[in-house]
Formats: C-alpha cells, sequence, structure tokens
C-alpha cells in the first residue's frame, strides 16, 4: 500500500517535469513562455538505490545555464556539484560522496533558460541512496504582509537552522502555496524570502516571512496560518533617504528624539531651524545637489549613536525648482497651499495669478506667505467655488539660486454643508489600532483608536470611502515589517473595503468589525 502512495505521486512529480513547451514561430505566432522541459533522464525521477557520481539529462529544446555556481543545488547539500551543458544535454556530477540511504533533491532555481525567450523555471528532480524515499510531507500559503494577497514565486525553505543553507527549498505557485514532498521527518525552521536577485539565498534589502515556532514533521503537514512576507525592520535610525532635486533631501526615520543632529559629508551640523519636519518621522534637509549629485547622510544621537547613508541623484541636470499643490480642493475660505523643490528664499507676488475658473476675472489675493519650502496664498473673502492658479515662471526663488518653473492649476472650494462627517464606531478595535480613511485610492486621515469609543473624520468630500486599520503596537503611527533581530512578526493589517457612503451635510455612522477575531 505505501508503494503504492508513493508510486502515485512520483508519477504525478514525473508527469510534470515531462510536460512539452510550445514554441512560439518566427513568423509572429504565439509566444514561447515555457521553459526548457526534461525529456530523459540516467536514471527516472523518484529512483532508489542511486550509486552513481553523475546524472544526464535531456531537455526538450537548447538551453542555457544562468549562475548554475548558486541556481543548481543539492538538498541536504553534501557534496558540490559541476553541471555540464552540451546542445540538449546536462551533465550534472557530484564531486563528493553521497551519504547513504538519504534522499536528495535536486532543485535548478532558474538555472536553465531557452535561449530565444530566456524563460525559466524551478525544477526539482528526486532520487534516494538507500532503498526508499522520504515521505513526508509540507504545505504553507505565503501572503503579502501589508496587503494579504498570495506572493507568487517567492522561495520557502526548511532550515535545520537558519543562518544555514535550507536543507529543503521550493518556490510558490501563483496562489502563493509552496510544497515539499520526499521530504525526512524532523524538526525545522521555516523561512521565506523573494530572491530578486537569484541567488537563492536571502539578502537584506528582500522581503521575508518566518514561521513562529518550531516545525516538526512526522508525517503531513498543512499549515492553515499563512507566513507574511515583509521588508525587514532593522535597528537604523535612517529609514531612507531621497533627493528631491534641486535643494532638498526627504528623510524617514525610525527611532529619533528632537535633540538629535543631522549633517551631510564634509558640511557643518545643520541648524534646528532649517530642519522641515512634515510628520513625527519625516523631514526635508536643505541640500544643493547641483554642486553634489551625491553624498552621505549622518544622524548623530545624544548618546553617541551614529547612522548614516548614501544619497545619489538619478535624475537629469534640474534647471528649475518644481511647485506642486497640497490639495486639488481646500474649505472654502482656507489658504491655498504648495510645497517646493528647495528652501524659498524670495517670491515675486506679481507673478502669482488668481483667477475665477469660468469667467477669468482676477481675484483679490489678502497675503501670501512662505516658510521654509512651503508657499501659501489667502484670498479676500469670495464666494467663488472654482479657482485658478497660475504661479509664473520665476515667481520664486530657492536657496540653490534656482528659479520656479510655470505651474497652473486648478483648485475647487467646498463650503460646510458641501462637506460631510464619518462617525466611526471602534469599540471591537484595539487601543494601539492606527485608523486610516482610504478615498480614490488615498489616505485622507488618520487617527488612534486609544481609549475612544468612536473615531469622527470630518470635512468629508461626498464620495464612496474604506478603512485600513494598523495593530500598531509600538505606537510609531506607521506600519512595521519583520523585526530582524527579535523575530517580530509584521504589524497586522485588516482591510474594510466595503465602502461607506459620505453624503454632502449628513453625519454618516459605521462601525469596524474585525474578522476571526
Amino acid at each position: 500500500m505505501r508503494l503504492a502512495k508513493y508510486s502515485i505521486i512520483i508519477f504525478g512529480l514525473s508527469s510534470l517535469l515531462l510536460s512539452c513547451a510550445q514554441l512560439g514561430t518566427i513568423d509572429g505566432g504565439v509566444k514561447d513562455t515555457i521553459a526548457p522541459q526534461i525529456v530523459q533522464s540516467t536514471i527516472k525521477n523518484g529512483s532508489t538505490n542511486f550509486n552513481k557520481n553523475t546524472i544526464e539529462f535531456q531537455f526538450d529544446e537548447y538551453f542555457q545555464l544562468s549562475n548554475p555556481q548558486t541556481s543548481i543545488t543539492i538538498s541536504p547539500n553534501h557534496s558540490r556539484i559541476k553541471p555540464t551543458n552540451i546542445g540538449k544535454k546536462l551533465r550534472v556530477e557530484f564531486l563528493d560522496s553521497l551519504q547513504l540511504n538519504m534522499t536528495y533533491q535536486l532543485l535548478f532555481n532558474s538555472a536553465i533558460k531557452d535561449i530565444n525567450e530566456g524563460n525559466d523555471s524551478l525544477i526539482v528532480f528526486v532520487f534516494s541512496t538507500g532503498n526508499t524515499l522520504d515521505s513526508a510531507y509540507y504545505q504553507t500559503k505565503i501572503i503579502d504582509a501589508f496587503t494579504t494577497q498570495p506572493v507568487k514565486k517567492v522561495f520557502l525553505g526548511l532550515f535545520d537552522t537558519l543562518g544555514n543553507m535550507p536543507k529543503y527549498m521550493q518556490k510558490t505557485n501563483d496562489q502563493g502555496i509552496a510544497s515539499f514532498s520526499f521530504i525526512k521527518p524532523g524538526k525545522y525552521e521555516v523561512m521565506s524570502w523573494e530572491d530578486i536577485n537569484s541567488n537563492a539565498i536571502y539578502d537584506s534589502t528582500e522581503r521575508v516571512a518566518f514561521r513562529m515556532g518550531e516545525l516538526i514533521i512526522r508525517d503531513s503537514i498543512t499549515d492553515t496560518i499563512p507566513l507574511r512576507l515583509a521588508k525587514p525592520e532593522f535597528e537604523k535610525s535612517i529609514r531612507s533617504a531621497t533627493f528631491m532635486e534641486p535643494g532638498l533631501v526627504g528623510v524617514a526615520l525610525n527611532n529619533h528624539t528632537v535633540t538629535d543632529k543631522f549633517y551631510f559629508q564634509n558640511e557643518a551640523v545643520i541648524k534646528k531651524d532649517e530642519l522641515v519636519w512634515v510628520g513625527k518621522d519625516s523631514l526635508f534637509l536643505p541640500f544643493n545637489s547641483i554642486k553634489a549629485p551625491s553624498t552621505q547622510l549622518f544622524f548623530q544621537a545624544d548618546n553617541g549613536f551614529l547612522d548614516s547613508i548614501k544619497i545619489v541623484s538619478t535624475s537629469e541636470e534640474v534647471k528649475s525648482l518644481k511647485i506642486k499643490s497640497n490639495s486639488t480642493w481646500i474649505k472654502m475660505n482656507s489658504t491655498f497651499e504648495f510645497e517646493i523643490s528647495d528652501i524659498i528664499t524670495a517670491v515675486n507676488t506679481s507673478k502669482i495669478i488668481v483667477q475665477e475658473k469660468t469667467t477669468k476675472d482676477t481675484l483679490e489675493i489678502e497675503r501670501i506667505d512662505f516658510s521654509a519650502n512651503q508657499l501659501e496664498i489667502k484670498l479676500v473673502k469670495t464666494d467663488f467655488k472654482e479657482i485658478d492658479i497660475t504661479i509664473e515662471t520665476a515667481a520664486l526663488t530657492g536657496k540653490t539660486g534656482l528659479k520656479s518653473a510655470r505651474l497652473k492649476t486648478s483648485i475647487s472650494r467646498f463650503s460646510d454643508r458641501e462637506l460631510g462627517v464619518l462617525q466611526v464606531d471602534v469599540t471591537r478595535l484595539d487601543s494601539t489600532d492606527l485608523v486610516q480613511l482610504i478615498f480614490n485610492n488615498q489616505i485622507v486621515a488618520s487617527q488612534k483608536r486609544g481609549s475612544n469609543k468612536e473615531l469622527d473624520f470630518k470635512d468629508l468630500l461626498p464620495g464612496e470611502y474604506s478603512f485600513r486599520v494598523i495593530r500598531d503596537n509600538n505606537n510609531n503611527l506607521r506600519w512595521d515589517g519583520w523585526n530582524m533581530l527579535t523575530k517580530t512578526p509584521p504589524e497586522k493589517v485588516m482591510w474594510f473595503t466595503q465602502p461607506t457612503k459620505v453624503r454632502a451635510n449628513w453625519e454618516i455612522k459605521t462601525d469596524l468589525v474585525p474578522k476571526n477575531e
């Protein structure tokens, strides 16, 4: 009975590996999207009592080997491998003796590519040096920790010890599922990673997931709780830094205090009044990228901790400042706000024109203010709803000496009676939860639940809204991925995609009820 069970599994796996490719034609026919397939080998997939030092494979088309030193591996890793290919044939030589009574898996991880289209795949070939094949089976699912959607073509490894090479390795299918057959019963640690550079090992820039707790396999296991893939969080102060040419660097931070210092390579510490904070953990720093298209940013804490990050500009030569409106609409009689790509040093108010959109009547400006890289325009009170604002070329001067480009934009204004309110019952949420309101795929408001039983979202445009809730355990008002030091899993994200319709001059009540909690 057990032999029959193995025969069925082996036959199914062999059938998958022996399926034929469908090649495209030179005259513009169907494009070849299938990788080279094994049609014959010196031993059958699933063979036992293997006692040689080579296996030869015949493929259904000519192919090229891609990074064979890292893309062709054997699990368990008991031998070095020497691959050689001639025409449609691949010869795999084992340079070290294989252990007796051991089931092995040869993995071709994007190693076999067809010559014309470059199609590749993950091929698994199983054989045993003993009388039987290992029989254990394991299956799990990988999802994106933030979107909760399945993730395809990422690696899953079973490790004796994390940090070593995996004993077994597989890739997820289009449904995010990875399955292992012919594995040895035992204790394993489980890790998934996306392998952007196809080196079959985890690198710190890649998304990662861990199974919480040791995996003990005796026969067959299918995990019902998926592994959650996310970017790793390291104990660094600078999360990211990006040029905003020509005069700013945008910085995202982790842990920091108001007394921390920032400075660029070979430059003095930036003065406190030159730091432009745009959130709890984000800021702009003044920097002239025209003079230096690359630099090192340093962060120094009071306790002496020092962190740094290299920043390189990828833009072409910048000849003018960029301007963007902070919103496409505002409340009636509020100020119009704009963001500039440099610290503003001067404004030519004669080059800023405000008009009623339909009549083109020029509207009177009460005041124009600027601070750091922010520009504000306040109109004399008027009831006009559709406004055109033109900021002519060279209206603004930046710290780099460059002038602004021309900007013309239309902005709508709404009265209180034209806006709505959402009252949200949050009693079923945790106190640490961060509730985010989404409109047209954009976050328009965020509030912590705290001790509140109800959250009010005011001044909302009529339309359909949805919610996203982040279990913000560390209260940093953002989502965190895997903590690589403590192996703390990503913060949970709950999506409430059923739309809630907001009407003008209405208070709409709704509640957020987490599923499976």
